[in-house]
């Protein structure tokens, strides 16, 4: 986050810099950018099309048609696609009914599924409907 497009630049290549000494680096096909300018007079937020890259390598830039996932939630523009409880009870059948010993399912549902569930149910569309 930045307030201007050239101090996200800059601060999308000291965090390039400081990954690189930890030995660690960026891996540009899983970035996209979205660049929202809030409009005072419309009391509205526009989106700008902005180029960014990481390491060298120039990043796709989203717009209010565009959808992708974050944390397991879908967005499109101004949207949240709906809950999918089904999904969550197929990971709960399937880390179930794989072959490890109850304290793996157990970390497995904690730091993964619980989490996920969560900003599932925090960010998407859903209803009690559904969630029965």
């Amino acid at each position: 986050m930045a307030e201007t497009p050239a101090g996200l630049r800059q601060a999308c290549e000291a965090f390039t810099k400081r990954l690189e000494v930890a030995g660690l680096r960026v891996n540009p096909a899983k970035c996209a950018t979205l660049t929202m300018v809030p409009s005072g007079r419309d009391r509205k937020v526009k989106t700008v099309d902005e180029v960014y890259s990481l390491g060298g390598v120039v990043l796709p830039t989203l717009d209010v048609s565009s959808l992708w996932r974050y944390l397991g939630v879908s967005f499109t523009g101004s949207r949240v696609d709906v809950f999918d409880s089904a999904a969550y009870v197929t990971a709960l059948n399937r880390i179930s009914s794989e072959p490890m010993k109850a304290q793996m399912r157990l970390a497995i549902a904690r730091d993964y599924l619980v989490p996920k569930f969560v900003h599932g149910l925090t960010f998407a569309v859903t209803s009690v409907r559904r969630l029965r």
